[in-house]
């Protein structure tokens, strides 16, 4: 491979990434835990465009903090899950994680 191609390929990986990474932006990913006491969305730039609590858990402040904070890190983990997905298939699975 010349040292063009190499340039090219680069190129069109980083394309390829700008591309991937506004999609990601612009997916929304739904969450919720306990039967659904509590749900919600998230997007890709890790805002919550959606949350629902269900009048079951008002009278609980510590069982609704708790269950707050893992709907939402369920969430967070989705949108993690989709960049590394992202990542392994614009990198053919290689691990460049040294390189950034």
């Amino acid at each position: 491979m010349d040292f063009n191609s190499l340039l090219e390929t680069a190129k069109k990986m980083g394309e390829t990434a700008s591309n991937q990474q506004k999609e990601l932006e612009n997916k929304s990913f739904s969450f919720s835990c306990q039967n659904n006491l509590i749900t919600g969305k998230i997007n890709g730039k890790y805002q919550i465009t959606e949350l629902h609590i269900s009048q079951d858990l008002m009278d609980d402040k510590d069982m609704l903090e708790d269950l707050m904070m893992i709907a939402i890190n369920q969430g967070i983990s989705q949108v993690e899950k989709e960049k590394e997905d992202n990542m392994k298939s614009l990198t053919g699975g290689l691990d460049l994680s040294s390189f950034m």
